[in-house]
């Protein structure tokens, strides 16, 4: 038995009370379009029995919509009501804001959809692409048009990230906009590795990063885990699906992720039990040189894969 691995017993023992389980997506579920080997009977089996299930990912760069569609083409047993998204999250957090003017985003075609959809008025995504001027010195940038109506800037994931985004969300934070931010994550999975230099994929975090230094703030709320906006907006499908019946208890769901601390950290944090399983970000060196002191990211399981889990599931 592999030392950073929980005994059967343990998984066991930590899966009889559960009835609400959540699942990161990629490292967990799946990496990129593959499936990880017995996640999908995992889930169907938890949908047999009744279990809630939930994918929750800090991607900002789809809807929910998109990723039902990805679920499909997997033959995943998932609908919309049980993604968890940070898109999402921040379309319904900004929308219950009600606030004046309009939001200034960074971030992908799926967070514009999910705002959209949410009726929220906002500007920016790709009317600042444009890198025509940006070879040119910065003076150029001191006549940049600045709106006088953003209440709010949101900053996610975009790979098309530049100075003058990066200039107008600071301008507008600095003004007095709400500053928000989709996630925190310092990198992203990178896929398969380089022949050379390993890839490292800079994450949203590293953009965030840009944005506190430059208005030397920090965000009023963070969407991804380890956050509670992300656990709010979980219960609040909850409480819509069940109507009359109140959500179980926080000690009765079960978080299930690849990354210490986004996935283990929000759980922890938020009075879950957790299992960290080694398909993605997580190595075992890092089980076994955490501390006591790494209290929040230490898990209370951990297992090769979610296969490990299936044979564990209480049917009653």
């Amino acid at each position: 038995t592999k030392s950073y691995l929980s005994s059967a017993a343990d998984i066991a023992r930590l899966m009889s009370t559960k009835r609400v389980f959540l699942f990161d997506c990629d490292g967990v579920i799946w990496n990129e379009n593959t499936l990880v080997p017995g996640a999908k009977d995992l889930l169907t089996r938890l949908k047999q029995l009744g279990r809630q299930v939930f994918l929750v990912t800090n991607n900002s760069s789809k809807s929910r919509a998109q990723y039902v569609a990805k679920c499909r083409k997997l033959e995943l047993p998932i609908e919309e009501a049980d993604i968890v998204c940070t898109a999402a999250v921040a379309a319904g957090y900004i929308s219950k804001l009600k606030l004046p003017g309009v939001t200034y985003v960074i971030g992908s075609q799926g967070l514009q959809d999910e705002l959209e959809l949410h009726g929220i008025n906002c500007c920016g995504f790709r009317e600042d692409d444009d890198t025509a001027v940006h070879d040119q010195g910065v003076e150029q940038f001191g006549d940049a048009p600045l709106r006088n109506d953003v209440s709010c800037v949101l900053l996610a994931l975009d790979t098309r990230f530049n100075y003058l985004k990066l200039l107008k969300a600071c301008s507008y934070v600095s003004a007095g906009a709400l500053f928000l931010g989709s996630n925190e994550d310092a990198f992203l999975p990178s896929g398969q590795p380089s022949p050379t230099v390993p890839v490292r994929l800079p994450g949203t975090g590293a953009m965030l990063s840009a944005l506190c230094v430059a208005t030397q703030q920090q965000p009023a709320a963070v969407m991804g885990k380890p956050h509670r906006p992300m656990l709010d907006y979980a219960v609040q499908l909850m409480t819509e699906a069940r109507q009359d019946q109140q959500p179980p208890p926080l000690s009765q769901w079960l978080m299930v992720g690849d990354r210490l601390d986004t996935d283990i950290a929000f759980g922890r944090r938020h009075g879950m039990d957790t299992v960290c399983v080694m398909t993605g970000c997580t190595k075992p060196e890092d089980l076994l040189d955490l501390s006591e002191a790494d209290s929040e990211l230490k898990p209370n399981c951990a297992a090769e894969s979610v296969a490990d889990l299936l044979p564990h599931l209480a049917e009653n």
